[in-house]
């Protein structure tokens, strides 16, 4: 089955853009660069190496995003370990 591919915002003349969903993320970093281990269901789905600057600039942009976000919205989004720390143990339902 082909990967789904990304509407392309520069034009037909570019390759396809994959598009890659995920509800977690981990970081890794180096000297040189730092990696973004894109999750789904607990494994890998993609990873994408950036320079120090560019992580940075990612950083700040998606920081921006989210208070637009939640701005127009009038909702905090929390992240998944305040929203971990917010969850009541659940109850044990009697069958």
């Amino acid at each position: 089955m082909p990967e789904p591919v990304a509407p392309n915002p520069f034009g037909e003349s570019q390759l396809p853009v994959q598009l890659t969903y995920a509800n977690s993320a981990n970081i890794g970093i180096s000297n040189a660069d730092i990696s973004i281990i894109f999750m789904f269901g607990g494994r890998p789905a993609h990873i994408i190496a950036l320079s120090h600057q560019t992580a940075k600039a990612l950083g700040e942009s998606i920081t921006k995003a989210i208070s637009q976000i939640e701005k127009s919205s009038g909702v905090k989004i929390v992240s998944a370990d305040e929203m971990a720390k917010r969850m009541k143990p659940a109850k044990a339902v009697a069958k």
